[in-house]
């Protein structure tokens, strides 16, 4: 079977779970990512043959595919800005808009008007029960030219890791922190740090007990993409989501869709020094929502911003 004919013929089956569009897409990532097979390679080499080990991988994923499971987790990997990072179904895959609040995060880090004299020290840092995932990344003749250099951020429900990650290449001076319940969650997280050589500080912690706050860094900047999707609205979702990605890092009750809002919120004001920064991750349909339950907390300059679908994606707090 030619490379031409391999193409072909995937996309046409993928087609009976995808659209036109998508089932090409998928088919050329399979491609690429499993036998280094470029879209300009296939014309270019259309007519060569397909080994035979590549096209039984190749069907492989085809019926995994077929059975609606995301393709970056057959391929166990995903993009997230200009990041190669392992995935599995521990942890959510990332997304675009996730993208947009890491560089949101990045942009108010160098500011200017956050510095690491503000919040905790990093004597007040306290090693967490995960691991810690050291590595090289960007170097600096000055250390304290860093971009980022002393403040320390602390990502609530890592998941992949994947904000705390590209963070660290944005502001590879920073003290980068990250918490999740799941502990399958945090191996991944972990070797994600590892493989990107990111300094990250793991722990395995359930950030809704609010007994285990003192057990975490005093961050200057908090930031988080927690559950928000209420139960109500899994009718709405696509099975390749429903059904495959983690309900811990996607669900909270219907009766308090707020909930990991509201404990971002309360322990920015009760571990928090003033002028500290809070950013999120939001549900589209309920940012006055989020809005109006930071301001009757306490935090203030509050801002809920679009993504570049134009719908409200992520929110910025101060602590005053």
């Amino acid at each position: 079977m030619t490379i031409a004919e391999a193409y072909t013929q995937t996309v046409q089956q993928l087609e009976t779970v995808y659209d036109s569009r998508e089932a090409a897409s998928v088919t050329d990532l399979l491609m690429e990512s499993r036998f280094g097979i470029r879209r300009i390679d296939r014309i270019i080499r259309k007519l060569d043959l397909i080994t035979e080990p590549q096209l039984a991988q190749l069907l492989t994923d085809t019926q995994e595919l077929l059975s609606n499971r995301p393709v970056q987790y057959v391929l166990g990997q995903a993009w997230f800005d200009g990041l190669l990072l392992k995935v599995n179904e521990h942890v959510l895959i990332p997304r675009p808009e996730t993208e947009e609040l890491v560089h949101w995060v990045a942009e108010g880090a160098t500011a200017g008007g956050l510095t690491a004299a503000q919040g905790a020290g990093a004597g007040e840092i306290v090693q967490g029960a995960g691991a810690t995932a050291q590595g090289g990344g960007p170097s600096y003749t000055d250390a304290d030219a860093r971009p980022g250099s002393g403040i320390i951020i602390l990502d609530i429900g890592t998941g992949s890791g994947c904000i705390p990650v590209a963070l660290f290449r944005h502001l590879p001076g920073a003290n980068l922190h990250a918490v999740d319940v799941s502990t399958d969650a945090l191996a991944v997280a972990t070797e994600n740090a590892r493989n990107s050589g990111a300094r990250i500080e793991f722990y395995v912690q359930d950030f809704l007990v609010e007994s285990n706050w003192p057990q975490l860094p005093v961050p200057h900047i908090l930031v988080s993409n927690p559950p928000y999707i209420a139960l109500a609205e899994q009718n709405a979702m696509h099975d390749r989501v429903l059904n495959q990605e983690p309900h811990l890092a996607l669900f909270v009750p219907d009766e308090d869709p707020l909930l990991f809002y509201r404990k971002l919120a309360g322990f920015a004001m009760q571990r928090m020094q003033t002028e500290s920064l809070v950013y999120a991750e939001i549900n589209e349909a309920l940012g006055k929502e989020t809005r109006s339950l930071w301001e009757e907390t306490g935090l203030t300059e509050i801002i809920v911003k679009k993504d570049l679908q134009g719908k409200d994606r992520m929110i910025r707090a101060k602590r005053p």
